[in-house]
């Protein structure tokens, strides 16, 4: 088909079923049908400003590198779990398979990373692995769908093999006290090949961040394989 044959067909298309947002379900102008998200649906997101503390949740200036010493990581949460568009675009990408919001999650994890102003040269996009038989199950890893799309957005390399899930844990949401999930996830993740994460700088990216088991054993075990810098980026953070 020719570049205007293709155009006359798209145009055609818009016409007898105009684009909508995927959240409110009003029509959308051009610009923002690539995403299916509007710009009002967006002024509903307040995106964070600044890294936290994954113990104690407190707000990080972008010098300081830690602030509790038992803590290996800064976490970069974009927005709180609580709002409900949020809440709503994780559902219908880890459920409903709804591939359109992968693409308007990484584009709120864009936002945030630019609110924050990191020097993100240096560094590598990785997402957090599922277990093979859980992979298989949901037919996809929603971690890594968005970080491949945030990758293409940001122009910084995605890792996506050196991190692996080598322990099929009962789903996290089904444990209820944080030090039976950490026991959950003891020994869940390994790096067979150090020499892909050794002297690196890592940004570890989830969808939902609730009590820091999951991020806490990753992380650990990059650091184990000599990582040197983690930054634990999800879109959302619950409490």
């Amino acid at each position: 088909m020719s570049p205007f044959l293709a155009k006359a067909r798209e145009i055609a298309l818009d016409i007898l079923f105009p684009p909508i947002c995927i959240s409110c379900r009003l029509p959308l102008t051009p610009s923002q049908k690539e995403l299916a998200f509007c710009e009002l649906c967006f002024s509903k997101i307040p995106v964070n400003t600044a890294l936290t503390c994954p113990v104690c949740k407190a707000r990080l200036a972008l010098n300081i590198k830690i602030c509790h010493k038992n803590s290996s990581y800064r976490l970069a949460a974009a927005v709180s779990y609580d709002n409900e568009i949020i809440k709503n675009l994780i559902w219908q990408l880890k459920y409903e398979k709804h591939t359109a919001a992968a693409k308007i999650l990484a584009e709120v994890l864009k936002r945030h990373l630019n609110e924050i102003g990191l020097n993100l040269a240096d560094y590598a996009l990785m997402p957090m692995p599922l277990h093979k038989n859980r992979e298989r199950e949901r037919g996809f890893n929603q971690a890594q769908v968005i970080a491949e799309i945030l990758s293409e957005k940001m122009q910084i390399p995605a890792n996506t093999k050196a991190l692996r899930r080598i322990k099929d844990t009962l789903p996290q949401a089904e444990v209820r006290d944080f030090d039976a999930r950490e026991k959950n996830l003891e020994h869940g993740f390994a790096v067979p090949n150090k020499e892909m994460v050794a002297g690196r700088n890592i940004i570890l990216i989830d969808d939902v961040f609730t009590s820091g088991a999951t991020m806490n054993a990753a992380v650990s075990a990059l650091k184990d394989a000599g990582a040197k810098h983690v930054i634990g980026l999800v879109v959302a953070k619950a409490g």
